[in-house]
């Protein structure tokens, strides 16, 4: 009996509360995630790194699916933000909102070439179907400063490494 509480019981409870919660229309309360934006150096020569970020406003409390080459980075709900650092090279990038139903045809994905030293942004398009915005520095910065890490989720994407930094200043770079 002991290991059926343990084993099915508690997590069918805990599975089940946070269920209820992701499917509730009130806004997360972003003291629960991870540290609020703050701007760091550029990363080491070996990496490159994507800052993808979901500003506030929002008409779904969807998630927004993040991948790296096909494989889920992020969950990124209202006001959340998270870092993708890689070796420099050529990524498959995408992003689509995560309602039930949802058809390959949404799944918005871009090939984009990631040089090394740099740091580019990536909106989360929330007014539509989550389609990847590449964002200059200076925009993103202003829309991310009120915004939080996401770090609720753990990554699948192999590609994608912890983010090492130089202490040089910040470089406008974009996308295209």
């Amino acid at each position: 009996m002991n290991n059926f509480i343990q084993h099915i019981v508690i997590p069918t409870v805990i599975f089940g509360g946070l269920f209820c919660a992701l499917h509730a229309n009130a806004a997360p309360d972003t003291r629960a995630f991870g540290e609020r934006w703050q701007a760091k150096a550029e990363v080491v020569n070996d990496q490159a790194q994507v800052v993808y970020y979901r500003t506030q406003p929002s008409t779904s409390q969807q998630a927004a699916l993040v991948t790296v080459d096909g494989k889920l980075q992020a969950a990124l709900l209202p006001g959340m933000y998270t870092r993708i650092c890689v070796q420099p090279g050529s990524y498959t990038l995408g992003g689509w909102m995560d309602s039930q139903g949802a058809q390959a045809a949404t799944h918005h994905r871009f090939q984009t070439t990631l040089k090394p030293g740099k740091t580019y942004f990536v909106r989360v398009n929330t007014q539509g179907d989550g389609k990847p915005q590449p964002v200059r520095r200076i925009e993103a910065e202003r829309e991310l400063a009120d915004l939080h890490l996401q770090e609720h989720v753990l990554s699948r994407a192999s590609a994608v490494t912890e983010c090492r930094y130089l202490s040089q200043p910040l470089a406008d770079y974009n996308i295209r």
